[in-house]
């Protein structure tokens, strides 16, 4: 089976295309890392005609070098950017709670209106980004186009099925696609770094002449006036340049060509700065981030490391829109494709294939590529605590899909290898389909209310806003665990106030979640009567929560000005605490149930312990939960006297009613001691037992003998 490799191409970039696009168009403004302070610059250039001042701006991106912000300049000196400043200025109060938890829970770094969604005719600066972002997708495009050429000149006819394999990589690599539908310098590098290695390997063992090798100057000087981070391209051209003795002639035009491009910016810093490449400012607008100052510090780069590659697939925002568990998919994937590789070799060494002695010397300096930005990743890991992103590995895209379509072709047979090709391409685009539907348009996209609430409420705040419903009334877990809760919402009425939601317990500080509405993606001020949401909590248990102890939770409405609480009222009009469920911290089930009494075959008890004092009795229980608990029931113990009258009483849930039954977990064991005023020489016997409301009606009992106790109640007699 044969196909046209045009119209393959041509498919694959359509696919990164469809979605780099649908990255950008579901992404709000300023979103993707440091996007505002890449605007920034572009703003300032466009405004001023000048470069910025290196450290004029707080966390900012001024000391980058300015060919990425010079190409963008002239289309934005032509758009309407009006409304910058207001966003700037809404900075998402509750952002990256829970940072790596997968979800919509405050994953905006800013808060958006709605004026901001497409097709933008509220918001000239949204409308301007948008459009500004489209640069950096035709970037991507043309990576690709340069990729495809890269491909041709390194897998042979016989292998071209594999030129697909790793087109269709880097086309559906969430991480490119979604940096590419982004304002970000990290595009023009990784456009810059592939044609460079393009160049490397379309004229490798050929004489060259002056205008090519001026040409690869002028490639190396754009790619250091794009990023400092550039100077790693040395490596490769170093290696190309040790095998290709020819072009040994036309070092010094190429390094003057260099020179002459990248010069006039970095003599203007050197000058008027005093800093060749604006590192120092970097350091002063960074310093929380800089590490040691700046410099490279060996430990921290193999502390930091890990997470390059941990990020290097799909992670987005500012690393706050994670993939959770979903991550370990390329985990295996990454070492099927080690041990792919791995194999290769192994069969290369033992039959010593001589086709690959024809490529060793571009293999060479693929593998110089490839290390290049390895080594480039792992510096900026050692000299920045935020330098280990995996975005820093994209300038090698190139090179990984090479590695990606050599590790799968060991597993590949010649026979049905396009059909199975086809399979891959289809599996990558699915994937990150996939990732895109179920991890990222969940963080930005306000979440509509089910059309089936699990738990139907009514509870208005004033006259603005309605608590339809919640997920779950009543929670169990663990401690050391982490919890989903949804809450769902109607609007009532617009409002000026700027409103926060908050949902606490009442007895402890146990959760404290305070949020803009929509998991802040709402603002009050935003919202028309009629609008619904869902807002979707990650509450956090820490591992030192109280054990087997049941939390109120309550959930409303505040001022974010003056900090008060809107009223709460029911659906009659009477005003309420608004508490909407609760949260039980189970302790530890044991794998040993070991019983006296049970009650209705769900709970049992071991032998109780009483011990009396001149003017109390205590009455120490444990018990035993053998299966779930329907509901909650309440305890008795009777304080008896000689003639079985009582003396004294106690009535309520386990626990002190903080335990009640219904909360526990199967194999769990509570203890629970109840101090009962009584005179100590009047004291008989103790009844105790288990009954529900309101009918009062008792569990039966029955003892280790398995005999039902008679008026369903356990009686213990006591010894002064």
């Amino acid at each position: 089976m044969s196909f046209s490799p045009h119209r393959l191409f041509l498919s694959l970039l359509l696919g990164y295309i469809t979605l780099s696009l649908a990255f950008s168009l579901n992404s709000p403004i300023f979103e993707a890392p440091d996007e505002i302070e890449h605007f920034r610059y572009i703003r300032t250039i466009a405004q001023t005609g000048a470069l910025p001042e290196p450290d004029g701006q707080p966390r900012g991106q001024y000391h980058q070098p300015p060919l990425y912000y010079v190409l963008h300049a002239p289309l934005l000196w032509l758009l309407d950017d009006n409304g910058f400043e207001q966003i700037v200025g809404r900075k998402n109060p509750f952002y990256a709670y829970e940072f790596a938890v997968p979800g919509s829970d405050n994953k905006n770094e800013y808060l958006h209106t709605r004026a901001e969604a497409f097709p933008y005719v509220g918001s000239p600066i949204a409308r301007t980004v948008h459009l500004l972002r489209l640069i950096s997708i035709l970037m991507g495009a043309i990576t690709l186009g340069l990729c495809y050429r890269i491909f041709c000149l390194i897998f042979a006819e016989s292998q071209s099925h594999l030129i697909f394999v790793s087109l269709a990589f880097i086309c559906f690599l969430p991480q490119f696609a979604y940096l590419s539908g982004h304002l970000n310098n990290d595009n023009l590098l990784i456009l810059l770094s592939t044609v460079v290695l393009w160049w490397l390997l379309r004229f490798h063992g050929q004489t060259i002449n002056g205008r090519q090798a001026a040409f690869l100057g002028i490639l190396l000087g754009l790619a250091a006036l794009t990023k400092s981070s550039a100077v790693f391209l040395g490596l490769p051209v170093l290696v190309a340049l040790a095998l290709n003795r020819a072009w040994w002639r036309w070092v010094p035009l190429m390094f003057i060509t260099a020179f002459m491009m990248c010069s006039p910016y970095y003599l203007r810093n050197l000058i008027v700065y005093g800093d060749l490449t604006n590192l120092g400012a970097w350091q002063r607008t960074w310093a929380f981030d800089a590490v040691n100052q700046g410099r490279f510090v060996l430990e921290v780069a193999q502390q930091n490391f890990p997470y390059v590659f941990a990020t290097f697939p799909a992670r987005f925002g500012s690393g706050a829109i994670t993939l959770g568990d979903f991550f370990r998919v390329f985990e295996v994937l990454a070492l099927i494709i080690i041990a792919g590789v791995g194999l290769k070799i192994a069969i290369l060494i033992w039959r010593r294939d001589t086709i690959y002695r024809v490529y060793a010397n571009k293999i060479g300096i693929i593998v110089a590529f490839a290390l290049s930005w390895l080594c480039a990743a792992f510096y900026l890991a050692g000299i920045a605590w935020s330098g280990n992103q995996g975005r820093y590995l994209l300038p090698g895209l190139s090179a990984w899909g090479i590695l990606v379509a050599t590790g799968l072709s060991a597993f590949v047979p010649r026979r049905g290898k396009w059909l199975i090709t086809i399979g891959i391409i289809a599996a990558w685009g699915l994937l990150s389909a996939y990732i895109f539907v179920a991890y990222f348009l969940p963080a930005y996209r306000l979440q509509p209310v089910p059309a089936t609430i699990e738990v139907p409420l009514s509870v208005r705040y004033g006259d603005v806003a309605e608590l339809i419903g919640i997920s779950a009334q009543q929670m169990q877990t663990p401690p050391d665990n982490i919890l989903k809760l949804s809450l769902y919402w109607r609007a009532l009425n617009s409002t000026e106030q700027d409103l926060r939601v908050y949902l606490h317990t009442l007895e402890t500080e146990l959760i404290r979640r305070d949020s803009v509405p929509g998991m802040g993606k709402l603002l009050s001020t935003d919202w028309q009567a009629g609008d619904t949401w869902t807002e979707t909590y990650t509450l956090v248990i820490p591992p030192d929560a109280e054990i087997q102890r049941i939390f109120t939770l309550t959930a409303g409405l505040y001022d974010a000005q003056n900090q008060t609480r809107l009223p709460a009222y029911d659906a009659n009009g009477n005003e309420i605490t608004p508490i909407v469920g609760s949260i039980a911290v189970n302790g530890t089930p044991q794998s040993t149930l070991e019983t006296d009494y049970v009650f209705d075959h769900i709970i049992g008890m071991r032998q109780p312990d009483i011990r009396l004092t001149d003017a109390q009795i205590m009455v120490c229980l444990t018990w035993v939960a053998l299966a779930p608990v329907p509901e909650d029931y309440n305890l008795f113990v009777h304080v008896l006297d000689a003639q079985n009258t009582i003396l004294a009483q106690h009535d309520g849930q386990p626990r002190n009613n903080t335990y009640p039954t219904g909360a526990w977990l199967p194999g769990e064991t509570i203890e629970d001691c109840i101090p009962i005023e009584a005179p100590k020489t009047q004291v008989a016997a103790v009844a105790l037992g288990l009954y529900r409301l309101p009918d009062f009606g008792r569990l039966p009992v029955v003892d280790n003998a398995q005999q039902t106790l008679p008026d369903n109640k356990i009686v213990l007699l006591v010894t002064p």
